[in-house]
């Protein structure tokens, strides 16, 4: 559900992305004989692959953060099938006081975003930075 509260958003980075791409690649590909779906995947995805990088980045670190969606709609589960880490993270460390193993999820889930946003800037900088800037 959290896929939409952000889609407009990246809809609208990833139309301006795509509006700055200069009409004459467009037009000298379609002269080569190249149809939309060849054009999309060859000019325009390449040129905006930087801001894919960045949509993945802010979905992977804010899917760490889904905390409200799951507390309020799995707020009673008997068996806490449906419990993430983050809030396993807020019942144990408020409502069972168990402060220190609290802390301790807390410092592995922000490693794991770090170590996850160390990965993503690495493809970015090995695959996104071939692309030439115009």
């Amino acid at each position: 559900m959290s896929g939409w509260i952000w889609s407009g958003f990246f809809m609208t980075i990833f139309y301006s992305g795509l509006s700055r791409i200069p009409d004459t690649f467009i037009e000298s590909a379609r002269l080569d004989g190249a149809g939309s779906f060849r054009i999309f995947l060859w000019i325009e995805l390449p040129l905006i692959k930087n801001l894919l990088v960045l949509a993945l980045l802010i979905v992977t670190t804010g899917g760490f953060k889904g905390f409200d969606l799951f507390q309020i709609l799995l707020r009673r589960d008997p068996m806490e099938a449906g419990i993430v880490l983050p809030t396993f993270l807020v019942r144990t460390f408020f409502e069972n006081r168990d402060i220190g193993y609290g802390s301790a999820i807390s410092m592995v889930l922000t490693a794991v975003v770090i170590l996850i946003m160390i990965i993503i800037n690495l493809v970015n900088k090995k695959y996104v930075g071939a692309v030439e800037e115009y």
